[in-house]
């Protein structure tokens, strides 16, 4: 995890000259996220912040990653829960990169980690196990650029384990572009 922030970071830190360049662009957001299917039995909704990065080719067409952090509101048999998003796609703008609607088919990884309840039996406590995985993520989104430089999108993700198993989630979210 500390690796991944320094990486974060230091991305972060050689891209930020090219953010007033017309082909980048960067963005910071808020999510909502709804578990969807056999995921659902694990956590209901979801919010959290992401960042972005996007790479413009031309005026219709780029590539885009997103790193984020979304908080999981567990079932009740569980104590926490979080996934950590990181994925990348090629952005579609059918208008202008500037305004307009855009499609955008994504993939990356995601993060999951739950946490169960501790247990009490007989006055001994039992600590409750963390669980975290990193399982190949793969989804399809779309949204809208308002000209004051709001990004407005939803997607849908499939989550995919080795062993074959899904899950799935929509999500909302509203950034702005800088």
């Amino acid at each position: 995890m500390k690796k991944l922030k320094k990486i974060t970071v230091l991305l972060l830190i050689a891209f930020f000259p090219l953010i007033g360049k017309s082909q980048f662009k960067a963005s910071v957001g808020a999510e909502i996220t709804s578990a969807l299917g056999d995921f659902s039995n694990l956590v209901s909704v979801g919010f959290g912040l992401s960042g972005g990065a996007e790479y413009n080719f031309t005026d219709k067409f780029g590539i885009t990653a997103q790193l984020g952090y979304i908080y999981l509101f567990p079932e009740e048999q569980y104590a926490s829960a979080y996934m950590l998003p990181m994925q990348g796609g090629f952005k579609f703008y059918i208008e202008s990169k500037e305004n307009g609607p855009y499609m955008v088919p994504i993939i990356g990884v995601h993060k999951l980690s739950i946490t169960t309840k501790d247990f009490v039996i007989q006055g001994q406590t039992i600590p409750g196990i963390t669980v975290a995985k990193t399982n190949v993520s793969y989804g399809f989104g779309m949204g809208y650029l308002f000209t004051a430089k709001f990004d407005f999108s939803v997607r849908y993700n499939i989550i995919s384990d080795d062993d074959g198993n899904t899950s799935s989630y929509f999500g909302l979210r509203l950034a702005r572009e800088f």
